[in-house]
């Protein structure tokens, strides 16, 4: 019995193997929780000034999320692709062209909008005791702030596969899903390359999260891995935390629907890995013709 989880290899139900990718899952938790209370420490609006709609915090939240968006995406999209970085570990050694980076960018643009929606409601929320806080959580239960961090990071994962899945039945394919896939060869800009009804879908994990009690940097780190963290698995490459799994679900449609770190994939049998020395044309836009008549 073997399974592969990026390099990170199992068999009989031990760890056989441990390769770059194996370490993927701890550097991005690690930055992720880091980054996120410093978004929330030093870059969001204090709670209190945020029990009424005024244009100053408002402004202040749309305005920072469009930095980091064009800071962070913009970034790996220039290290990548400005020039297209020719003779690194990138998994279609083919660049897309610069109409498909355009409309990505104006997709992920309006998700980073929608996003920001959500955390402007979890703000008034939380100024208004509309959704519980624990404002001393980190300094009065360090146990439940380490295991509200996984439950958080494995609920994220899990509501990805689903919603996931659920995207690409027919109706939701066709009509919403669809959209993101045009982007079959992706890059850094495709990461929230969405439709916005896949959008509001897709981030709707962040405002599960407020049902929960809990500090709100948790809320930040539910939120950055949300609107973040789809560009290291849209990247094309495998340097700075990239990965080949989710570039596979673009490349042939029909597996690898969640995150390697979960292994739904596997428990559901749509998971796939495949040796870069023997991986050949799929002729994707084939496949993606023969999805939308069988999904």
């Amino acid at each position: 019995f073997e399974m592969s989880l990026g390099k990170l290899v199992l068999r009989d139900g031990k760890i056989s193997e441990i390769g770059p990718d194996a370490f993927f899952f701890g550097s991005q938790f690690t930055c992720s929780l880091l980054a996120s209370a410093l978004w929330f420490a030093g870059l969001t609006p204090t709670v209190a000034d945020c029990a009424t709609f005024q244009p100053g915090w408002l402004l202040n939240v749309f305005l920072r999320n469009y930095i980091i968006m064009i800071v962070f995406y913009g970034g790996y999209h220039k290290h990548f692709y400005v020039p297209p970085k020719e003779g690194h570990h990138k998994f279609n050694p083919a660049f897309p062209p610069e109409e498909q980076h355009d409309h990505d960018r104006y997709y992920t643009t309006l998700s980073m909008t929608i996003a920001s929606v959500f955390e402007v409601v979890a703000l008034y929320g939380w100024a208004n005791g509309l959704f519980p806080a624990m404002f001393d959580t980190l300094s009065g239960n360090w146990l439940y702030s380490l295991v509200m961090v996984f439950v958080i990071a494995l609920f994220n994962d899990m509501h990805f596969y689903f919603v996931h899945r659920f995207l690409h039945t027919s109706f939701m394919y066709a009509n919403f899903h669809k959209l993101h896939h045009l982007s079959k060869n992706p890059g850094p800009w495709s990461g929230m390359s969405m439709h916005p009804v896949e959008s509001i879908l897709y981030i709707s994990r962040v405002a599960a999260v407020l049902a929960v009690p809990h500090h709100p940097i948790f809320f930040y780190f539910s939120l950055l891995n949300t609107t973040l963290m789809p560009v290291p698995g849209h990247s094309g490459f495998e340097e700075w935390l990239g990965n080949e799994f989710h570039f596979l679900h673009h490349h042939l449609f029909n597996l690898n629907y969640g995150s390697p770190a979960v292994p739904l994939d596997f428990c559901f049998g749509s998971h796939k890995q495949v040796d870069h020395g023997k991986m050949q044309a799929k002729q994707p836009a084939k496949q993606q013709a023969n999805h939308d008549k069988t999904s």
